[in-house]
């Protein structure tokens, strides 16, 4: 039983980097086999500090939805949340070695390469006959793509990054891990969504100061440069300046305007989770866009969704999230190179999701709560349970 969760959870990993039903239905079976498994072995569930929060934000969200504006019509939307505790679990329980990280880690690269050669194929085709019927090339690529897809590249070009790099320290051919990461890239560039090229250049860089010396650097910068000089980006980059303006209607307005009067209203659990409707948005800032139920960003979002309460547990949900993933990190950096890398990758991809967050509402996104799940799970496995403490112990990448 446990070997077939493994191999569900494997499954689910490459499923859902570009298909939610499909992840979501592998990973419910893996939870499955592993309860059944636990419970043959009269094994009780091991929970730990970010399994405990994730269930207290549940509960909490339960609350503020039951004395929230509109208790009826968002009930249903908490299941989402349940997928957090099933998710993270399940990752934290069944990932008992480096090689089956190993093993999670390229399934996820993998299925992210095929969410790429889908989106180099759909999005540039589609683009193409809007533009053969009088509409503008780029404008139908950028309006086509999905920033629910640019999130998860962003996250499968830092897991295949680490890949490359693993594979090249233990002296192994990386070239189709090289070919996926191209493509990974070029899918993340058509999507035009410039808060995830962003958090992408900002979290690589990073990552290349601590790991790696200047000219890694100079070379991500020289890149980008280079990128920023194609019309279409350049266009995208310069419409920036009008993102932010409060008279449009924007990110500004629902931030500054919008949360803090409906936080006024509900201030201790908010208004209920996904409660947010347009209509609650325009009654305050009429000029504020259409077609939104959410305001741009997780922590305006759970403010006011559940208030402050439900806030702190967020952040410290978050906070604790980011502590294991550091300390797996901090626990591996000096036994091991491979290790250290498949650990950064974690911790980047956290961050860089966490970051996207604060101007982008990704926490209740069905597809990023399966990735979140992961990355958190696997922090976890690895502060708590991988046998990697013994020197010399290698995470295998295949």
């Amino acid at each position: 039983m446990a070997e077939a969760a493994f191999n569900c959870l494997v499954a689910s990993a490459f499923a859902m980097a570009f298909t939610l039903p499909v992840g979501r239905l592998l990973l419910a079976a893996a939870f499955v086999l592993l309860c059944v498994s636990s419970y043959r072995r009269q094994r009780a569930p091991e929970l730990t500090g970010v399994m405990w929060l994730s269930i207290a934000f549940f509960l909490v969200s339960v609350i503020s939805t039951m004395q929230g504006v509109d208790p009826g019509g968002t009930w249903s939307k908490l299941r989402k949340l349940l997928w957090y505790i099933i998710g993270i679990y399940t990752y934290a329980s069944v990932i008992n070695s480096s090689w089956r990280l190993g093993l999670v880690l390229n399934s996820f690269s993998a299925g992210a390469g095929v969410l790429a050669v889908w989106t180099l194929i759909t999005k540039p085709i589609a683009a193409l006959n809007a533009s053969r019927e009088g509409g503008a090339f780029f404008d139908t690529l950028r309006d086509s793509a999905s920033m629910t897809d640019a999130q998860r590249l962003v996250v499968g070009i830092l897991v295949t990054l680490a890949a490359v790099v693993i594979c090249r320290k233990l002296g192994r051919r990386c070239l189709v891990w090289v070919a996926v990461l191209v493509l990974q890239a070029l899918a993340l560039l058509i999507t035009f969504k410039r808060g995830s090229w962003i958090c992408l250049v900002l979290v690589i860089g990073v990552l290349l100061a601590i790991k790696a010396n200047w000219r890694y650097l100079a070379g991500l910068a020289a890149a980008v440069l280079l990128l920023a000089l194609l019309p279409p980006v350049r266009g995208r980059l310069a419409d920036l300046r009008s993102e932010f303006n409060s008279d449009r209607g924007g990110r500004l307005t629902m931030w500054f305007e919008i949360a803090p009067v409906l936080s006024r209203q509900n201030p201790w659990f908010g208004v209920g989770w996904r409660a947010v409707t347009e209509e609650m948005m325009v009654a305050i800032a009429p000029h504020v866009e259409r077609n939104r139920n959410h305001l741009h960003s997780n922590i305006a979002e759970i403010i006011v969704e559940t208030g402050w309460i439900g806030f702190a547990v967020y952040a410290a949900w978050m906070v604790k999230a980011l502590w294991d993933s550091a300390s797996f990190y901090m626990g591996v950096r000096r036994k091991s190179e491979e290790e250290a890398f498949a650990s950064l990758a974690i911790l980047a991809a956290l961050c860089a999701l966490l970051i996207n967050g604060l101007i982008e509402f990704n926490f209740a996104d069905g597809e990023l709560v399966l990735v979140y799940s992961m990355l958190m799970g696997c922090a976890v496995a690895g502060v708590e349970r991988l046998e990697f403490r013994p020197l010399g112990v290698r995470l295998q990448v295949h």
